[in-house]
């Protein structure tokens, strides 16, 4: 397989290089430091760049819900197209915290980035039946079953992100050769066109588009991220150590009202649903319809640890990124 780094993450290296060679820690740790106990009344603003559609969805409920302010933070959530710009706008100071896909997080602590994970992002379900994700072909199309995708090229979102990585683990895990496929980078919004109109045979796709693609007489093959592990925790939070280290209390209290937002849509998962027309701007039929994320109240650090080993195994990376070393106590 071939390796690569994509544009956006090659960004990220070239900031974190750049930082180094000004002699000085990171931008996020030159924001005022928090060392007080923080208080609903005079909250500490905080800006969380998080990937657009329900990922900033989940930020954004539970801002709503107050459980952030309860914690004495003010949160500012930023949607953001993919999680290399995050990162790149977390190492620069841009966002206090950032949404990564484990892949991108790996990626950037094999590069030395100075990142911590502190909380879980989104995860997919144990059921399949309920993945969030499909490999997707037109409806007439010859592709019936994974062996079929041999010679085929797969759109994917973002070239050597966590749709690539889980794509050829679960390629493997179904007895295809991962090195059979190629790939076609194509943003989510337009795969089903891509699909529809031949440009590509089959796309990672995943909701709200898999809905809409369902809707358009698109046709699942399989599912990718449970095939590669089911429950594998797909997303994160993520800060600076030196941000992580001078304001320890915030840190501590994001994840307090995080693992709070996620506990409560597990427990009212139709409420949240509800509010996705509002919060993440989908039709209410289309809210009503889409396979839903899980969000866990603790990083589940086997899985994050098998995306880097997949990374070695399917050549993204020469040696394991140590990616345990670069998970916050308490996250």
């Amino acid at each position: 397989m071939t390796r690569f780094t994509s544009i956006p993450l090659l960004a990220v290296v070239l900031v974190a290089a750049a930082l180094t060679g000004c002699g000085g820690d990171d931008p996020a740790g030159d924001q005022q430091s928090q060392t007080g106990t923080l208080s609903a009344d005079q909250p500490v603003a905080v800006s969380v760049g998080e990937t657009a559609g329900i990922p900033t969805a989940f930020m954004r409920f539970g801002v709503a819900k107050g459980f952030f302010s309860d914690e004495g933070l003010d949160v500012e959530v930023v949607p953001v197209q993919g999680a290399a710009p995050i990162v790149t706008g977390v190492v620069s100071g841009d966002y206090t915290m950032g949404g990564s896909d484990t892949q991108t997080f790996a990626q950037a602590v094999a590069r030395g980035l100075p990142l911590l994970m502190i909380a879980p992002g989104t995860s997919v379900d144990e059921d399949p039946e309920s993945d969030f994700s499909s490999i997707m072909v037109a409806e007439d199309s010859p592709i019936r079953e994974p062996a079929d995708l041999r010679g085929s090229t797969i759109a994917i979102n973002t070239l050597g992100n966590i749709t690539q990585v889980t794509t050829a683990g679960a390629l493997d895990e179904l007895g295809v050769d991962p090195d059979a496929v190629d790939y076609a980078e194509i943003p989510f919004p337009e795969m089903t066109a891509a699909v529809s109109e031949g440009e590509v045979d089959a796309a990672f796709v995943i909701e709200p588009f898999r809905t809409i693609a369902l809707s358009a007489g698109l046709r699942e093959v399989f599912p990718p991220f449970s095939r590669f592990q089911p429950g594998l925790q797909i997303g994160s939070i993520v800060t600076t150590r030196s941000y992580a280290e001078e304001n320890p209390e915030v840190v501590d209290a994001f994840q307090r009202a995080h693992a709070r937002t996620a506990t409560y849509i597990g427990e009212h998962p139709e409420e949240f649903r509800q509010a996705l027309p509002e919060i993440a701007e989908i039709e209410p039929k289309l809210a009503e319809a889409v396979n839903l994320p899980v969000w866990k109240d603790r990083v589940d650090v086997p899985s994050v640890q098998r995306v880097a080993e997949a990374m070695v195994r399917y050549g993204f990376v020469d040696e394991q990124p140590q990616v345990t070393e670069a998970i916050a106590e308490g996250a």
